[in-house]
């Protein structure tokens, strides 16, 4: 028996001027309150917890079940990724290049992307832009401060095909 089934993923990108793995999972912290499985970015996820409760008055976090942890390959289950930064390279020596028309190469991950259940409500949106906003020109421990480029809803589907026999 064989059968067929699609499955879609949604995710909200956070495209920056750095290298993202220098920050990702603190970033998310810091604009969701969720943590991966081994608690990275624990100091970034109380910030949101203060912000929240002074900003909205919400002692929940609003984000629960909108950010979803994701298996990872190497890390563990995780609520973002390193994602590719559309029209930027990498030349394999950590340095990061606008693409010129054409041109091929190593991408540039400078982007974070965030796994989400669903669209995000308008509301939600701002919340995650201003986090994120704060977050770039906000001092830390590693790594200087950063510009954002943008932000984009990112939708994977895949068809999954499964076959089936008796043995």
């Amino acid at each position: 028996m064989v059968m067929e089934h699609v499955v879609q993923e949604l995710l909200f990108v956070v495209d920056t001027t750095a290298y993202a793995g220098n920050f990702e999972r603190e970033l998310t912290a810091f604009m969701t309150g969720v943590l991966d499985e081994y608690g990275r970015g624990k100091l970034e996820a109380e910030q949101f917890r203060e912000f929240l409760e002074d900003e909205y008055g919400e002692t929940e976090n609003i984000f629960d079940g909108l950010v979803v942890l994701r298996p990872h390959e190497e890390y563990g289950d995780r609520p973002c990724i390193l994602y590719p930064t559309p029209g930027r390279l990498n030349d394999g020596r950590g340095n990061h290049y606008d693409a010129k028309e054409g041109e091929k190469g190593w991408p540039a991950y400078e982007s974070v992307a965030i796994h989400v259940s669903r669209r995000p409500d308008s509301r939600e949106l701002q919340i995650l832009k201003d986090r994120a906003e704060e977050f770039a020109v906000t001092p830390r421990k590693r790594g200087e401060p950063f510009g954002i480029r943008g932000y984009r809803i990112v939708t994977k589907t895949v068809t999954v095909t499964t076959e089936e026999e008796g043995v």
